[in-house]
């Protein structure tokens, strides 16, 4: 997948040491140093570091950022990014392109970093000259101290290194699908947790995972392992199956609802077909979802569950379709005396009040540590 880091570290911790090893996996370096260094020699700007010529090493940083967005190179961007606003263009690239974003805040204790200040001045005659080292590392540590990177700047990991060692890995929760109804549902649920998440809306991730499972914690399964395996990232993957308790086994959807006579079924399709169906055994039926969930935790620890939500079936469909969850509009409550189509979030989470209730405690109790 597509990734772009974003190195965060005052003058002389390490960055650039850090952004070469980052390379060796793959993605084009970009260094504020390597670009004023290039404007030195051309005389576009000096070598004092200041205000202005700080504008404009970091509007080419910007352009060749985009040029390398739109090829979708993976991208390492080494400078020291100390507070929220100068990340914030960036990591704007990073979301407009559907970039994996990772902030790498490199750690250093400040008289080894003046050190190398001084020593790389003395070394590379081309390096941006800084008058007063001692003052600038006190004033750039505060700055830091003050502008902690947070994912909720955009970051989906953020990795904290001491001395080029790692030390902490903080990251979002990828809810594993592009299905709007499903990442509406978990997000609803993370965000009554408080623990952060991203979708497969959010970052484009370049895997096709071929779901041959026989059940559908299987799938999930397949889901959880292809994607962490590609982000890194912790996950929720659900797979699930319907039972309709009047059809005969070998006409039960199960975990094939929407591929049905050897092709996917459109949202429309799949209301027509099993409307049909259920016209065909009286027009009404008792059901329920098999709902499995895979969680791939903080530390790539899997763990999985089965869950049963019930359901009542008719034939007759609602005009209100969900885009991505078609069956809502056969899934009817007798309680509310509505379609679950009709119905909002407050509602529908109501009416499935045990089946949501006991995944999000399974979630929280994987992501809080408690299993």
């Amino acid at each position: 997948m597509k990734t772009l880091n974003i190195l965060i570290g005052i003058v002389g911790s390490g960055k650039s040491t850090l952004a070469k090893r980052l390379s060796r996996k793959g993605g084009v370096i970009l260094s504020s140093d390597d670009i004023r260094k290039q404007f030195v020699e051309k005389s576009v700007i000096d070598n004092l570091h200041n205000f202005q010529t700080n504008t404009v090493v970091f509007n080419e940083l910007y352009r060749q950022a985009r040029v390398l967005a739109e090829e979708g190179k993976d991208i390492i961007f080494d400078a020291t990014n100390l507070s929220a606003r100068d990340r914030a263009t960036i990591i704007e690239i990073g979301q407009e392109y559907k970039y994996k974003i990772v902030g790498h805040l490199v750690l250093l204790d400040k008289e080894e970093c003046i050190r190398r200040i001084f020593k790389r001045q003395i070394e590379d005659e081309n390096a941006h000259y800084i008058e007063n080292p001692r003052e600038l590392v006190e004033r750039y540590s505060i700055k830091l101290r003050n502008n902690m990177p947070l994912l909720s700047e955009g970051f989906h990991q953020i990795i904290t290194y001491n001395d080029g060692v790692e030390v902490t890995r903080d990251s979002r929760i990828l809810i594993a699908t592009t299905n709007v109804g499903k990442i509406e549902i978990y997000s609803n649920v993370l965000d009554k947790i408080g623990l952060p998440y991203c979708s497969l809306k959010d970052i484009k991730v370049d895997v096709d995972i071929d779901e041959t499972g026989e059940t559908e914690l299987e799938n999930a399964r397949l889901k959880a392992v292809g994607y962490h395996n590609a982000t890194d990232l912790p996950i929720i993957a659900n797979d699930s199956g319907l039972v309709i308790e009047k059809f005969k086994p070998e006409d039960q959807p199960g975990v094939f609802v929407r591929r049905y006579g050897g092709h996917e079924l459109s949202d429309e399709e799949t209301i027509r077909i099993f409307s049909e169906k259920l016209k065909a055994v009286g027009g009404e039926s008792d059901s329920y979802f098999n709902v499995a969930l895979s969680l791939c935790d903080f530390d790539g620890n899997y763990h999985e569950k089965l869950f049963r939500s019930y359901r009542y079936m008719v034939a007759t469909p609602s005009k209100v379709i969900i885009k991505a969850l078609p069956l809502r509009s056969l899934d009817y409550s007798k309680e509310l005396g509505k379609y679950w189509s009709e119905m909002t979030i407050e509602e529908a989470n109501a009416c499935e009040d045990s089946a949501i209730s006991e995944q999000q405690k399974f979630i929280e109790e994987v992501f809080n540590g408690s299993i």
